[in-house]
């Protein structure tokens, strides 16, 4: 395909060593803020009892509060470490005060 393919990898690592010396910004700012909630989905989905939801719409809403609270409890955690039951009390009782659970 190519006639002279020491251009082809000379251009490559042109590339890779002018313009790809290093970890991108935006990689290291993934694993600083977001890499726990990746492994805390990951570990979430492998204890996850998984009941078998046909309806998609109430599969989604289901899905969502689930990782929607794994992934909060993840962050919190950061800033103030908290047991994950001791943590689901206090989300608990912070929704009904706002009384969105009724």
């Amino acid at each position: 395909m190519y006639q002279n393919i020491t251009e082809v990898e000379f251009a490559q690592n042109f590339v890779k060593t002018k313009y790809f010396n290093g970890i991108s910004n935006l990689h290291q700012m993934y694993v600083s803020c977001f890499n726990a909630v990746d492994l805390g989905d990951r570990y979430y989905a492998k204890v996850d009892d998984g009941h078998r939801v046909h309806n998609w719409h109430t599969k989604l809403f289901f899905a969502l509060l689930k990782l929607g609270t794994v992934n909060v409890y993840v962050r919190c955690i950061f800033q103030h470490y908290q047991d994950w039951i001791e943590f689901r009390k206090t989300l608990g009782e912070n929704l009904a005060k706002l009384d969105v659970i009724r």
